[in-house]
């Protein structure tokens, strides 16, 4: 007769084995169907998440405007990128819901490409944008940005939920770890109605904070804005080095990615709903990070990014690989 531990063993194998049924159990599409569940975007829902800690009844913690303006020094660690958050929100005022500020005089809005934009709106224009978001809680406080641990993903027609973790400061960790989860997004500008995504098409980035906050909008109107701060994750092109990674791309139709310096992201809030799905990535070569035999070539192959400053010191960019296996396993034919 088996051990009782072994019998319990056993028992949770069986379990795994059969909820390795995409229709059902564990996996419940979540894991074997991100293209099926990403294809029509309006079917997908989303829901911030995390704690009730903060006198307004949602997220974990919260900042004011010196908070944010000063990057956050001592806020629970710390978090330098934070004070280009207050310029980020209001572009993505400006481009996604100019029309609520009217009386503001705004240039007309577009996506980051559109002839539209190249004027854009004026510093004092962007600073009259940021003071319309409103004070939060009780009369004494100055809170302004709400924080949340990330975002909750569902589905009209699938079953089962995935998760999107944003905890970055180095003193506010979530089971021992901070995340900031790369994921696969809608561009700018695109009509969630009509878009159809593909590895061409959408982008790639890391989920840095998630945060609300409420905007007054011309007379009376007040809304409330559920966002994402997302840090780009750009493409690596070198058809010159290691042609046999390369060729291996092509062939598992899969693409290199790479995180950029730190001290040059390219930062965008968008709305939580623009994340399709959490990114499956892979690290890349011996140290994970571009290697120092590519250092002067960032111009051509890695624009924003960084070599490794001797050979496998691994202190360069991050460097992955997208796991499209994982993203497209049981895709529909």
């Amino acid at each position: 007769m088996l051990p009782s531990r072994w019998v319990e063993l056993e028992q949770k194998k069986s379990t795994i084995d059969n909820d390795a049924d995409p229709t059902g159990g564990r996996c419940l599409g979540i894991r074997c169907l991100m293209w099926d569940r990403c294809q029509v975007p309006s079917n997908l829902t989303h829901e911030v998440f995390g704690g009730r800690s903060h006198p307004s009844g949602h997220g974990w913690a919260a900042m004011s405007k010196a908070t944010l303006l000063l990057g956050a020094p001592d806020f629970v660690g710390g978090m330098p990128v934070l004070k280009h958050l207050p310029i980020k929100i209001s572009e993505f005022l400006h481009t996604v819901h100019a029309d609520k500020f009217s009386s503001l005089g705004l240039p007309p809005r577009g996506g980051p490409t559109a002839k539209s934009d190249r004027r854009g709106p004026t510093l004092l224009q962007l600073d009259q944008l940021f003071e319309r978001i409103e004070f939060v809680g009780n009369g004494q406080d100055k809170t302004v940005i709400v924080l949340h641990g990330g975002v909750s993903i569902g589905h009209n027609e699938y079953e089962g939920r995935q998760r999107v973790y944003a905890w970055s400061f180095p003193h506010k960790k979530f089971r021992d770890y901070n995340h900031q989860d790369p994921v696969f997004l809608l561009p700018p500008g695109a009509d969630r109605a009509t878009f159809h995504p593909d590895p061409d098409n959408v982008w790639y980035g890391q989920c840095l904070l998630v945060f609300s906050f409420v905007v007054r909008g011309d007379g009376d109107a007040r809304y409330r804005m559920k966002c994402v701060l997302i840090s780009t994750l750009e493409d690596y092109v070198c058809p010159e080095d290691d042609a046999a990674a390369g060729d291996w791309c092509r062939k598992a139709e899969t693409r290199r990615l790479f995180e950029l310096d730190p001290s040059l992201p390219r930062l965008y809030v968008m709305p939580i709903s623009s994340i399709l799905g959490k990114l499956p990535l892979v690290r890349a070569g011996d140290t994970g990070t571009i290697p120092h035999h590519m250092r002067g070539r960032a111009a051509d192959c890695f624009p924003g990014g960084k070599a490794d400053t001797a050979p496998g010191k691994g202190d360069g960019s991050r460097l992955y690989f997208v796991n499209s296996w994982a993203m497209k396993w049981s895709q529909n034919p």
